[in-house]
């Protein structure tokens, strides 16, 4: 059984290697990013695999073998998964910064490294002349993030209201060019088109299995100059720490789920102070973001090899 597991493990990921869209080349071709372009390493742990968090740490570092350690893809302040961290399965947790370190110290017993936030090792799909050269086609261009679906929800979003915003923003402040970063299950779900019907440019960073999500995240990113949010995303903190500004539309953040979860405060700290349009970044709004995503703690290439190296003998406790 083991054998056969791994032949077809073998076949697969030779078939994987050699798909021609297995680079992307064009970041305004959303449907082809948004196909499935798995890390070719296989892992310990699968969910490392999600948004190519495994695959960008691995290519930064230098390091080549299985990780040993269960990586979360994006800033917590949440309880979600709490359950999971107490697992023996693994003993050794990545996370983005100080603050959810010593949010999770005290709820379980596992080993923690705090890293810093994804988008920090994640390079755009550009060399530095075509980014510029896209940028400049582009102009002053306007970035928004729609409130996005998963797999098995279905968000009741204020689509119109929030089209109507950014029309009136880009309208009012000189913008060239409105980009719509959608997550791959709107775009299967057919909301691409309802943008596209405001003369909008549909972007998408790919499919939760992608191995090049974060740079595609980045490339976006780096073609903006200012982004609009229809509700809080992990990736208000990729925009700050890439000197892209960020405006929130209003949203109730104090409903009961939100605070079982332990996310309530944590967003209305977001919002209370990403609520305005402001071309310029607060000294304040770097501090909130430095304190969720952790930009003080990204680590060299050679720091980020020590850490993975030493998984492989040193026992858990709290570092």
């Amino acid at each position: 059984m083991r054998i056969k597991y791994n032949i077809d493990w073998l076949i697969r990921k030779t078939v994987q290697k050699n798909d021609p869209n297995r680079i992307v080349e064009n970041i305004f071709d959303y449907q082809n990013v948004i196909r499935k372009r798995p890390d070719l390493d296989r892992e310990i742990y699968g969910s490392n695999g999600f948004y190519g968090m495994n695959y960008i740490l691995k290519r930064y570092s230098g390091y080549d073998k299985r990780i040993k350690c269960l990586i979360e893809h994006a800033p917590g302040f949440t309880n979600i998964g709490l359950n999971e961290y107490k697992s023996n399965i693994f003993d050794t947790l990545l996370v983005s910064s100080e603050q959810r370190k010593k949010f999770l110290e005290s709820r379980t017993n596992k080993r923690i490294y705090d890293i810093g936030p994804s988008i920090a090792y994640a390079e755009t799909i550009y060399d530095e002349y075509n980014l510029k050269k896209t940028k400049n086609n582009l102009g002053k261009t306007l970035l928004l993030f729609p409130i996005h679906n998963i797999k098995n929800t279905d968000w009741q979003a204020d689509t119109e209201g929030f089209i109507k915003r950014a029309k009136e923003l880009a309208r009012d402040n000189g913008f060239d060019t409105v980009l719509v970063s959608l997550y791959y299950v709107d775009i299967m779900r057919g909301l691409n088109i309802r943008y596209e019907k405001e003369g909008f440019t549909v972007v998408s960073a790919g499919n939760i299995d992608n191995y090049d999500f974060n740079d595609c995240m980045k490339t976006i990113i780096s073609l903006s100059d200012f982004a609009l949010y229809q509700g809080f995303t992990s990736s208000v903190g990729y925009c700050i720490y890439m000197n892209v500004p960020v405006c929130m539309v209003w949203n109730d953040y104090n409903t009961e789920a939100y605070r079982n979860n332990n996310m309530a405060d944590a967003l209305n700290v977001f919002q209370s102070y990403f609520i305005d349009y402001d071309e310029s970044i607060s000294e304040k709004q770097r501090e909130i973001c430095n304190h969720y995503y952790g930009y003080d703690s990204v680590k060299t290439p050679d720091k980020l090899y020590e850490i993975f190296d030493g998984l492989k003998r040193n026992k858990p406790g709290r570092d």
